[in-house]
């Protein structure tokens, strides 16, 4: 029985694998469903420019390389109301200084031990923070963190968001979880 169960268990795995239902990716790598994910739940985000490009700052700690693709991946996404992204690199540490107006920010999940810094900045500079990292919100660093696996899960948290003056479409926050 032994042997049965683990054959079981293999076969299982390599059919959740070829449905793409296998485990979600590590909490330090944002996948491409995570970023098609931010780009649709920012399009509820009330104020956003319609058809001129977004303007999301790519919030990193030390890996500027992932940080870079990151970028590159976004911008290749469509952005919400027929619009696109424009990503600017910005290390954490100068977020409060960095020029330039963003609409959202992509926090990094090499981000996290800054957390402090970047949930500041945020509130100062009125900056509406996405995070695919669950930490986020316990740092209350994250307007939205958004996780694309075998489902999406959002999650606002309401207090931030005020504080950011973040306001979102009634449907899209009655269909989330609220922090």
């Amino acid at each position: 029985m032994c042997c049965d169960a683990l054959k079981h268990k293999v076969a299982a795995s390599l059919l959740a694998a070829a449905l793409g239902l296998a485990n979600p990716a590590a909490a330090d790598e944002i996948t491409a469903a995570d970023l098609r994910a931010v780009a649709n739940a920012l399009g509820f985000l009330n104020g956003l420019p319609h058809g001129a490009p977004v303007a999301i700052g790519i919030v990193f700690g030390a890996d500027g390389k992932q940080a870079s693709q990151t970028a590159a991946a976004l911008e290749a996404i469509p952005g919400p109301a027929q619009s696109s992204f424009k990503a600017t690199l910005i290390q954490a540490k100068d977020l409060a200084h960095a020029p330039g107006h963003f609409d959202a920010v992509l926090i990094m999940p090499d981000a996290a031990s800054q957390s402090a810094v970047v949930a500041d900045a945020a509130r100062r500079r009125k900056l509406v923070t996405v995070a695919t990292d669950p930490s986020c919100l316990e740092q209350d660093a994250c307007v939205l963190m958004v996780r694309a696996g075998t489902h999406v899960h959002i999650v606002l948290d309401t207090q931030l968001a005020t504080a950011v003056g973040a306001n979102f479409s009634s449907v899209f926050t009655m269909m989330v979880e609220r922090k």
